[in-house]
């Protein structure tokens, strides 16, 4: 969500762009003015949440279904936990109501890249096999990234592959079919993961699968079905886990965790 200034200058920009039609000034001219307006609010509203975008903003507005295109860009942040944005295909914000809100962001591929900070303290809760523990520690990390990233209102948002990295930490989540929405807490469903995980001390390939997370003030829930899959012979077992992280406490910076693992009937290939 823009700032009230940002919320300004676009209820300015259809102003404008209803005063030139008016005026009778040509499309092409009418089109071009609108581009480069919805240009310079984006690129204000990204700078008004502290990031700055070097290459600039390329926006295009289109009046007919009132949404506006972004192509892509990166921009980056010395504020906050979220370090950078990285667009690697347009994203296109949908308009809604008299003045101009931005009601939901659509987008194929997003990249979020998290500054690094220290790791979490609590060693990872036992149980289920060893490539559980390496799934706990990087939803964790995904946890604290979320709780930090829904410290700032963020709009309705789609996304086809939602990457989320840290930097300094050889580790990343690729998420697909995303939603994220805030307007109550903050959640973020996605309909299956993959994880590239850092020093992976065992062979079983995983899946994940109808997951979500949750924040409400400082708390944190992760659900979702982790499956493993090992080869057995020429055959390959699937055994699927029901999987619940919970933390509490997250905004005191050494969050209490809990972790359930359930099995389900394995099934082979």
């Amino acid at each position: 969500m823009t700032s009230p200034k940002g919320q300004n200058l676009k209820k300015s920009t259809i102003g404008i762009i209803g005063i030139a039609a008016l005026l009778g000034v040509g499309v092409l001219s009418l089109l071009l003015s609108a581009d480069m307006i919805a240009s310079s609010v984006a690129e204000g509203a990204l700078r008004d949440k502290g990031f700055v975008c070097p290459e600039g903003v390329d926006a295009d507005l289109s009046l007919s279904d009132r949404s506006v295109e972004l192509a892509p860009m990166v921009c980056t942040s010395a504020e906050g936990a979220l370090g950078r944005i990285e667009l690697t295909a347009p994203m296109t914000l949908k308009l809604k109501g008299a003045g101009v809100k931005e009601a939901s962001v659509d987008a194929k591929a997003l990249s979020l890249v998290f500054v690094d900070r220290a790791a979490d303290p609590a060693p990872p809760i036992k149980g289920g096999p060893p490539a559980l523990l390496d799934v706990q520690a990087m939803v964790r990390a995904v946890i604290l990234d979320m709780a930090a990233l829904a410290e700032r209102p963020w709009p309705s948002t789609r996304v086809g592959t939602l990457t989320l990295t840290r930097e300094g930490i050889d580790a990343s989540a690729q998420l697909r079919d995303v939603t994220l929405d805030s307007q109550q807490g903050f959640v973020l469903n996605a309909e299956s993961a993959s994880l590239a995980l850092a020093g992976q001390r065992h062979d079983d390939l995983l899946d994940l699968r109808k997951l979500s997370i949750t924040i409400a003030d400082d708390v944190g829930t992760f659900k979702g079905t982790v499956e493993l899959k090992k080869g057995i012979g020429l055959a390959t077992v699937k055994i699927p886990f029901d999987v619940t992280i919970g933390a509490k406490g997250l905004k005191s910076g050494s969050p209490r965790w809990t972790f359930s693992a359930s099995p389900r009937v394995p099934s082979f290939q």
